[in-house]
């Protein structure tokens, strides 16, 4: 009697430790193809994190780009160095107090003259009270002062290649703290934070932390901690680490990026336990199904144990036919009621099995198209204007160098072009800045209606716009620029019931032999501009030297 239930005991393990084997193996290869998923969308999440990172440290470059390239402003600083007059002051002061009405996350202006000494200011400094007087382009800095961040962009202020003192912009905190907040496809635990590296090499955080909203330049990382996330993306090392530890000591699976200009480390994580919870889930209807067939194997082995071992022989082969991906419906002939239960729930658990794989596709599917949508939209704000949808000046400063190149290259005709709207601000002070925006949209579809495909056309200031036209000669440009200036000056503007109209400048130079580099190019284009506008504005000047500039004439 004993060997009878040994033998009986034995059949049965023997039956269902195949199908056991099976079912782990399935679950086994389910969780490793959902973490290497979520390995790439970590990988997306951090790709995209650094985009919106750099993407908003680009367009506080922009933003001071605008406000640096207002030439009055320049021109009034490079009088107050000679004289020290205070009209010149009151005139830097209206127009930096201009600047900041248009910029929303914008705290506060400063100019300075050479020596580092505060010239006018549209309020208190809010993080830096000095400047770097060896300044040559724009630097940026992340700063905490008074319990809030603020990011700095400090830059040296040029006229006609010399510089004449220096800028220096508050932006408020939400810059940076928006993107930190959007938690957008990390779960219930992820976030993403960055951190730059302090006097001993330490990471230290730089904004506050989903887990520590104090940490923002009070908590470090330790260099020598060198399995941290943050530590390798301060190396420069942009990976993805699986079940190491974060800030807390938990563990997390992340992706780490390096953004070089800055020296900041950046990571994008979620908990290993969120990771595991999808697997759990899993694993228990798993075991739960294998309880099922195990309770349904012993009870037809009492009965017929010899009779059914074939079939279920050929249900586990079909287990592993599973185990390797192939959820195709499999159905095993036999005439017992038992084994044909039996068949039956294998297949509905094979379909549950199938939809959840369909389900995690489509969810993963979806996830990578707004993940594409989100690449698309930063790629089109990286080199338009917010405004007028033209080329902004980092995108127009790039096409200019390729056109001027191949221009010299090729031995091929170039002329650019400068326009500058006349009394802008005139505009703004008399009906306000929804209408001189609205002035600019106009201006910039009629110069977008008028141009060809070749040529490239951009907002490089507040108010003023660039045109480059790739072999075109002096003659033809000056025949097509004349055009264009007369349809601008027929542009009907509105505020309330009160109608006017607007005219702009242009300033234009042609590539020539004497020319080697393309500053030159822009720096004669920009003076015949100045000409144009001290000569009575609304007209088109080409320079040809600095004593004999060519000139057509306004409308009468």
């Amino acid at each position: 009697m004993r060997l009878k239930y040994l033998f009986i005991g034995a059949f049965i393990f023997l039956a269902a430790f195949p199908l056991f084997a099976g079912l782990l193996y399935i679950n086994y290869h389910f969780g490793q193809q959902y973490i290497a998923q979520v390995d790439l969308q970590m990988e997306s999440l951090s790709s995209i994190a650094k985009k919106r990172l750099i993407t908003a440290i680009e367009r506080i470059e922009d933003n001071t780009v605008l406000i640096s390239s207002r030439t009055q402003l320049r021109i009034s600083l490079n009088q107050w160095n000679k004289s020290g007059n205070n009209s010149d002051a009151q005139k830097m002061s209206r127009i930096i107090k201009d600047a900041q009405k248009s910029l929303k996350d914008l705290q506060s202006i400063r100019i300075y003259d050479l020596q580092g000494e505060l010239v006018v200011s549209t309020g208190p400094p809010a993080g830096l009270s000095s400047i770097d007087l060896k300044i040559k382009g724009i630097d940026i800095a992340l700063i905490q002062m008074k319990d809030e961040l603020y990011m700095i962009s400090s830059s040296a202020l040029i006229l006609d290649g010399v510089n004449v003192g220096f800028m220096q912009l508050d932006f408020h905190e939400s810059v940076i703290t928006d993107l930190i907040e959007d938690r957008t496809g990390l779960g219930e635990t992820g976030e993403w934070l960055f951190a730059m590296k302090n006097q001993k090499g330490d990471a230290l955080f730089a904004v506050p932390l989903k887990y520590d909203e104090e940490a923002a330049f009070n908590r470090t990382t330790s260099k020598d901690i060198i399995n941290s996330p943050i530590t390798q993306a301060l190396k420069g090392n942009e990976i993805v680490m699986r079940d190491v530890p974060d800030y807390r000591g938990e563990s997390v699976l992340a992706s780490t990026r390096y953004i070089s200009e800055q020296s900041w480390g950046l990571v994008v994580k979620i908990d290993m336990n969120e990771i595991n919870q999808q697997i759990t889930q899993n694993t228990i209807l798993i075991y739960i199904v294998e309880f099922i067939v195990i309770t349904l194997s012993i009870l037809m082995g009492l009965l017929l144990s010899i009779y059914i071992s074939r079939p279920l022989k050929k249900l586990k082969d079909g287990t592993s036919i599973v185990a390797k991906g192939d959820f195709t419906p499999t159905y095993f002939y036999s005439e017992l009621e038992e084994v044909k239960d039996l068949n039956d729930h294998f297949t509905h658990m094979v379909k549950s099995l199938e939809e959840s794989n369909i389900k995690l596709k489509k969810k993963v599917d979806e996830k990578t198209h707004k993940l594409q949508e989100a690449k698309d939209r930063l790629e089109k704000l990286a080199v338009l204007d917010h405004l007028t949808d033209l080329y902004n000046r980092r995108h127009f400063e790039s096409r200019f160098t390729e056109e001027f190149s191949a221009a010299k290259r090729h031995s091929r005709e170039l002329t650019l072009v400068i326009l500058d709207v006349d009394n802008f601000k005139l505009v703004n002070d008399t009906y306000g800045h929804p209408i001189g925006d609205d002035v600019l949209k106009k201006i910039a579809n009629t110069l977008k209606e008028s141009i060809r495909k070749s040529d490239i056309l951009a907002r490089i200031g507040g108010e003023e716009f660039c045109l480059l036209l790739p072999s075109s000669s002096r003659n033809g440009a000056m025949v097509y620029l004349e055009r264009v200036r007369k349809s601008i000056s027929k542009i009907e503007c509105r505020s309330g019931n009160e109608k006017f109209n607007i005219t702009c400048s242009f300033g234009a130079a042609v590539l020539d032999v004497t020319i080697t580099d393309k500053e030159v190019l822009m720096s004669r284009a920009d003076k015949a501009l100045y000409q144009a506008k001290d000569e009575g504005r609304n007209r088109i000047i080409f320079y040809k030297d600095p004593d004999n500039i060519s000139v057509m004439t306004k409308d009468h």
